[in-house]
């Protein structure tokens, strides 16, 4: 069974580990998280298929934090697998990068960085999900995304100095 969803918005109550990932995130860049969050968007394909609910690319706007995607199963055992990612706000994005502190955070104080994406695998089952931010790989992400648009940079000035 395949299917193509969509919901213009809507609402959803986190609680446990999807609760705990939000609320910490919001609580790092110091922002409230209730939780209950609105849902803007929501598109995703399903498929029922050997014992399984598969959705592919699953997105959503979720309240002020930014667009989340997600992409993964459960099955009908419990387990879940999958991974998603979020895609903060420009607001989000300037005081989480403010947050990161140390030479990173010091290079990105004119706010270079419009947007921060933060991947997060899902796991577990559906009664004990496991899921989690990997702060230093975004650190690192970010520094090599500064690094690469530094060389970009340097590649445009010597094209310019060469004319």
């Amino acid at each position: 069974m395949n299917s193509a969803t969509s919901m213009k918005q809507g609402k959803v109550v986190t609680s446990g580990a999807v609760y705990t990932l939000f609320s910490n995130l919001s609580s790092r860049i110091g922002q409230p998280f209730d939780k209950e969050q609105p849902l803007k968007d929501l598109l995703t394909n399903i498929t029922v298929e050997d014992g399984k609910v598969s959705f592919d690319k699953l997105t959503t706007r979720l309240g002020n934090i930014g667009e989340l995607e997600l992409g993964g199963f459960y099955s009908f055992s419990g387990d879940l697998s999958g991974n998603g990612s979020i895609l903060l706000s420009k607001e989000y994005s300037q005081k989480l990068v403010s947050q990161l502190g140390g030479t990173l955070g010091g290079l990105l104080t004119d706010r270079s960085v419009d947007r921060v994406k933060l991947p997060f695998p899902v796991g577990g089952t559906i009664d004990n999900p496991t899921i989690s931010i990997d702060y230093q790989a975004v650190a690192k992400n970010l520094g090599e995304n500064l690094l690469q648009d530094a060389g970009n940079l340097l590649d445009l000035l010597k094209k310019k100095d060469k004319k």
